[in-house]
């Protein structure tokens, strides 16, 4: 089989593309795994039998369609590289990625199951990526989403082709949180959609009632770069720490007392999985709602509105 995805970098995702065909590998499938991006590193470790493969589009290739010709150009990497593993199946993650890969693979003899990550009507793409999107989602032999409501979405986009598989929640791990910990903690891909700086704008007003709280942020940390100057104008350098990503979220979320969720739309959050299966209980909140899913308990939701 062939799994497909823009880049094995630290986030949500990738970690489940990970855990899916390192299972596969260990059930003696044969994988491949095909990573759009140039960067040629996982930041999840793999089963020695997958084939990774870095197809070396450069960053801004999937940024917007282009031109016909520089678009054709960009769909000819995967569909040679589809061609030479001859794979039985054919699984890609995140909306841009699902739609270059339905397309490389048009005619080929083998069924492709995309997967979207975020909820459709939360993130609205550029146009030519929107009509690109409503197009191959009903040429997909099936499109999965995380909880029933993305799908529900879907079902519009991709008819009853669309099916939910929840994202896997970890078993309880050995950390201890500290009796003490004043440590709120949010993480994951630092994109503009994560909310990163409308949190720290909170915990601004949080810090001044309470001067002994403190908030850590765990991401890539060239990514993480651009809210230290946010920082630096709220004088807020030694209560917030930005320590880059962790292989294993568990050991940051490990010493939170409560666990941030700021993400303006998520499918369903992979960092919020993890707090929920933390040995020790703690509230987690989400300061701009978008779809995801049922509530768990022990949590608190709080709209933008809000704030």
């Amino acid at each position: 089989m062939a799994l497909i995805i823009w880049s094995m970098n630290a986030g949500g995702s990738e970690r489940v593309m990970a855990l899916l065909a390192n299972e596969w590998a260990v059930r003696s499938a044969r994988v491949s795994l095909l990573a759009l991006t140039e960067e040629h590193k996982s930041h999840f470790p793999l089963h020695s039998s997958i084939i990774f493969a870095c197809l070396g589009l450069a960053p801004g290739a999937s940024q917007k369609p282009g031109k016909i010709t520089t678009f054709a150009e960009r769909l000819a990497a995967p569909r040679c590289s589809l061609q030479r593993t001859q794979p039985d199946v054919i699984v890609s993650f995140t909306a841009r990625v699902n739609t270059l890969t339905v397309l490389s693979s048009f005619r080929m003899p083998v069924p492709v199951i995309i997967s979207e990550r975020v909820d459709p009507s939360m993130w609205l793409d550029t146009q030519p990526w929107q009509f690109l999107r409503s197009c191959t989602n009903r040429l997909a032999n099936a499109v999965v989403s995380p909880t029933e409501s993305v799908a529900s979405v879907l079902r519009k986009m991709a008819g009853r082709r669309s099916l939910t598989i929840p994202n896997p929640v970890p078993e309880r791990e050995p950390f201890e949180r500290s009796c003490t910990s004043r440590r709120l903690v949010g993480c994951g891909h630092p994109i503009e959609g994560r909310g990163f700086a409308c949190l720290i704008e909170s915990f601004y007003l949080l810090h001044q009632r309470y001067p002994d709280r403190s908030l850590t942020i765990a991401g890539e940390a060239e990514m993480l770069m651009k809210l230290e100057q946010l920082l630096i104008e709220r004088g807020l350098s030694d209560r917030v720490h930005l320590p880059g990503a962790y292989n294993n979220p568990s050991e940051v979320l490990a010493d939170a007392v409560i666990f941030v969720l700021s993400s303006r739309y998520e499918g369903f959050p992979h960092c919020a999985n993890r707090s929920y299966g933390s040995r020790r209980s703690r509230s987690t909140f989400q300061l701009q709602v978008g779809t995801v899913g049922n509530r768990p308990r022990r949590c608190e939701w709080f709209p933008c509105s809000r704030w």
